[in-house]
């Protein structure tokens, strides 16, 4: 119940979104500097 509860919050969603965008801008910046500038 408590996971079912968890996985049903309000707050799960919106998380979830902002992990997903923050892991595409990461890896978007990586690769911009990296092919762009030369950094690494």
């Amino acid at each position: 119940m408590i996971g079912k509860y968890l996985l049903n919050h309000s707050f799960m969603l919106p998380g979830l979104v902002h992990v997903v965008v923050a892991t595409i801008a990461g890896y978007g910046i990586s690769s911009l500097y990296h092919f762009a500038f030369g950094l690494y």
